[in-house]
């Protein structure tokens, strides 16, 4: 199966929603997230491809073998992703940037990460096999805004190097733009009077844009896209490079039990709630892709809502998801060697939910 890797740019400011209902007069301001979420690119996705093959819009009338690529209402056909991440164009090459990993804080002036470690001065209501993250020195964190990781700063977090992190302002990358409006009445032409309301653009900053990869489903090698809110256009081209991440000097075998955690990229969907449904909620161990691990921490962020409208179904509202935020972390040992590890973990997307369109995307580090 081929693979394609695009970088989307904006034409113009963007616009990409929350799941919070908004109307005005009622919920009055629409927060945009960014980077989108896996859902809001196969829709683009697909649409690029219906739109260059020429068939007609309603899904009932397609050919079989469009069916087969992008598939349908229920389904995604062929249809495969990995990303978005976050990008910069720097001549020709293409630089992916990060979330921020959860378990990564700041004490004394200096970069820290978290490490499971026994409580020993206080005792805590989550589920006893789970160890707190403590930093490895005492003292109370300073405050800090969250950021981004460029792949020299991530690849410095997944081999455990302290030394190596630098957190990137989002400034650098993209702005939140708020703009107001007032709801028109169609017939005299005039504001509704009280329907005042605030949508958040993004306006991200020159050369900054997307990186999508994709399979099952090939477009053309550079065009125009619709995106989000308000059809807002963009461009893609394709690039040499994709979202793998060089596997060296992540982990390191040993006598005992392989210590490894699991930093996701893109939000995931669990069927547990913010536990993977292929750990068993009573003893935290489970199985994926045959390796047994052992669930020791985790480092979980604030919910996220996802939803959006169903416009094969009368645009209709989808199912609302609390999805694990990207960021998140969680912790295992594993019996098994750093390269199996590393083979059933890397780069694979482990939502229970959605993971062949992206949801969970996963990177494997040490600790």
């Amino acid at each position: 199966m081929s693979v394609q890797h695009m970088f989307i740019e904006p034409s113009d400011v963007w616009l990409f929603r929350n799941a919070r209902p908004f109307a005005a007069g009622e919920q009055g301001r629409a927060v945009s997230v960014f980077p989108p979420t896996p859902r809001t690119i196969q829709g683009v996705i697909r649409s690029a491809r219906l739109a260059q093959s020429g068939e007609p819009f309603d899904f009932r009338h397609w050919s079989t073998a469009l069916q087969a690529e992008i598939g349908q209402p229920d389904n995604f056909g062929a249809l495969h992703l990995r990303g978005p991440l976050v990008a910069r164009r720097e001549g020709q090459d293409i630089h992916p940037f990060f979330p921020l990993p959860l378990d990564i804080t700041r004490l004394y002036g200096a970069w820290r990460i978290l490490v499971p470690q026994p409580a020993q001065r206080f005792e805590t209501n989550w589920h006893p096999a789970l160890l707190p993250l403590l930093p490895t020195n005492e003292g109370e964190p300073d405050k800090f805004d969250s950021g981004w990781l460029s792949e020299a700063a991530l690849m410095a977090y997944l081999s455990n190097d302290e030394l190596g992190l630098e957190i990137r302002d989002s400034a650098e990358l993209f702005v939140l733009e708020p703009r107001f409006g007032v709801q028109i009445n169609s017939g005299p032409k005039r504001p509704h009077e009280g329907m005042l309301f605030q949508v958040e653009f993004v306006r991200v900053k020159e050369d900054v844009g997307l990186l999508v990869e994709g399979s099952g489903v090939t477009l053309t090698t550079a065009g125009l896209l619709q995106l989000g809110g308000e059809a807002r256009a963009g461009r893609y081209v394709t690039v040499p490079r994709g979202l793998d991440l060089p596997r060296s000097g992540r982990l390191k075998d040993g006598s005992g039990l392989l210590p490894f955690k699991l930093y996701l990229a893109t939000p995931a969907i669990f069927t547990n709630g913010w536990l993977p449904g292929w750990l068993d909620p009573a003893t935290l161990a489970g199985q994926h892709n045959g390796m047994s691990v052992q669930l020791v921490a985790a480092a979980v962020g604030k919910p996220q809502p996802i939803g959006g409208r169903d416009i094969a179904r009368g645009d209709r509202q989808r199912a609302m998801h609390r999805a694990v935020p990207a960021g998140s972390v969680f912790f295992f040992t594993t019996p098994a060697s750093a390269s199996d590890v590393m083979d059933a973990f890397d780069g694979q997307c482990l939502s229970d939910v959605g993971a062949q369109i992206s949801f969970g995307l996963s990177y494997v580090g040490g600790w």
